[in-house]
């Protein structure tokens, strides 16, 4: 896949509405480098990979858009600048990665399984952000980095910035 110039990358970030401090710390600086890049985040819109990952991009003054599950834009996290109210529940999954140029998941279960799934059907990359030595559990699905077919999996935000810029062609 390449991209023109004229067209700004976005990048869904997908995680856990409730991981660990650890995971939350890498989404919000996997949020800052998507912003430092000058691309836009697109996300689920609700909290704990999703917020921490708006609220890094919005601190380096990146776009945020949220594609939420309901009704209810004021579900959004406080950080999301565009927020979309579809009220499709995880329907709304394949949205955020129909737009999304790529895709980085952050820890999750099976809502962020389903957006893998869907960046692979669609043939968008797929970047894992694992700090773990063990396959990563995502919704009872052991991801690792031997056995993981389209998948990339790496340990920090840099190396999925890096992928990402590999997979898209993105020579700046």
């Amino acid at each position: 896949m390449s991209l023109k110039r004229s067209k700004t990358p976005i990048i869904a970030v997908c995680g856990g509405s409730s991981a660990p401090p650890e995971y939350e710390a890498i989404a919000e600086t996997t949020g800052e480098m998507i912003a430092e890049e000058g691309w836009y985040l697109i996300c689920g819109g609700l909290e704990s990979v999703m917020a921490a990952a708006c609220k890094g991009a919005r601190k380096k003054n990146g776009l945020t858009i949220g594609i939420l599950p309901d009704n209810d834009v004021s579900t959004a996290n406080p950080d999301v600048e565009i927020p979309i109210a579809t009220g499709v529940g995880y329907s709304r999954n394949a949205i955020i990665v129909q737009t999304a140029d790529a895709v980085i998941a952050i820890d999750g279960k099976e809502g962020t399984l389903s957006e893998m799934c869907y960046a692979l059907v669609f043939k968008k990359p797929v970047i894992v952000i694992s700090i773990e030595e063990t396959p990563v559990d995502m919704g009872g699905i052991r991801v690792d980095k031997q056995n993981s077919p389209g998948l990339v999996v790496v340990t920090d935000p840099r190396a999925a910035i890096e992928e990402i810029k590999k997979a898209l062609h993105l020579e700046y």
